[in-house]
């Protein structure tokens, strides 16, 4: 999260600095991108970008987030259906709510665990690997889930549900790390069932 003094700035001027932000962050990948691309992206000498953030993962962590909640108010409602269930199957909506000013589920994914972390809460994270892309083929390999598994789509939507799960708990106060534990847990069987081998 940005520093108190990012908010303190005009609002205009900071809606100029975060799409001039988002700019330099979809112009390279994650890890070489440098506080020094921000600052001549930004136009903001070095002091004066310290002023505001604390590093280059706390802007991007913030930029992603900001897609995310456009995600949610491309929606209009509190959660998000990202996916509707037709004939032939789940489908994206729309590439609007696939991808908001360029940052996509995948350039985030790419950005590092430690990244998606930080941006989906660290607990859940742990509790979700398993079903990333790597941890659902291992099953599949493994003879665990069936091998008729779209390993992209699966993780992906995987993925959804956990920022689901933390909008849930934000927006109806659930606080009890336990209360959420088990909630998650809960899903996640529920996730497991569907994949397993019958």
């Amino acid at each position: 999260m940005p520093k108190k003094s990012f908010f303190k700035i005009r609002k205009a001027y900071r809606d100029v600095l975060i799409q001039m932000a988002m700019d330099v962050f979809n112009s390279k990948d994650y890890q070489s991108l440098k506080v020094s691309d921000f600052c001549k992206g930004m136009d903001l000498p070095t002091g004066t970008f310290y002023e505001y953030f604390e590093n280059k993962e706390d802007l991007c962590v913030y930029l992603a987030s900001l897609a995310y909640e456009k995600k949610f108010a491309v929606s209009g409602k509190d959660n998000v259906a990202l996916f509707s269930y037709e004939k032939e199957g789940f489908t994206l909506i729309s590439d609007e709510v696939e991808e908001i000013g360029g940052i996509t589920y995948d350039k985030i994914l790419h950005c590092g665990v430690g990244f998606f972390a930080r941006l989906f809460d660290e607990y859940l994270l742990d509790m979700m690997m398993p079903y990333n892309r790597e941890g659902l083929q291992e099953k599949i390999d493994a003879g665990i889930y069936r091998d008729d598994i779209d390993v992209e789509m699966t993780s992906y939507m995987i993925a959804l549900l956990s920022t689901f799960s933390l909008h849930y708990f934000d927006k109806y106060k659930i606080t009890d790390k336990e209360k959420q534990e088990e909630t998650t847990m809960k899903l996640i069987t529920a996730v497991d069932q569907l994949l397993k081998k019958k």
